[in-house]
């Protein structure tokens, strides 16, 4: 017979499971859930965006809602995580254009000195109004 054991974290998300024959996992936070004649003892706790998926709530595991996952500040962070990645390529094709046209001003044989003064003025003004 096996013992199950769970972690949780500040908020009671369930952040670790295993079985009693894992004594490395033991720091003396483990909390008691059942025994078992399973081995193993495993849950997917996470989705694929890193947020837990289950709570401990009245001496049980417990699948947490849409809502709970999802609350406004982890919606917010996901949605500012996908702004800087849109930036990030925003600012990628921006320095290229600019390589593009500065490879064509030295082709030309003209004067870019300050050209290129200008160039990097605008884009510094463009990154701040992304």
């Amino acid at each position: 017979m096996y013992k199950h054991y769970i972690k949780i974290d500040k908020d009671k998300n369930v952040t670790q499971t295993f079985s009693s024959w894992q004594t490395h996992k033991f720091d003396g936070k483990e909390i008691f859930l059942e025994d078992s004649v399973n081995r193993h003892f495993h849950l997917n706790i996470m989705n694929e965006e890193g947020l837990y998926l289950y709570k401990y709530k009245d001496k049980k595991v417990v699948e947490k809602t849409e809502k709970e996952i999802y609350t406004v500040e982890v919606n917010t962070k996901i949605e500012k995580d996908k702004a800087l990645k849109d930036l990030g390529q925003s600012d990628k094709q921006m320095s290229r254009a600019l390589e593009d046209v500065i490879g064509f001003m030295i082709e030309d044989g003209k004067k870019f000195d300050k050209s290129i003064t200008d160039l990097i003025l605008v884009k510094k003004a463009l990154r701040e109004k992304l």
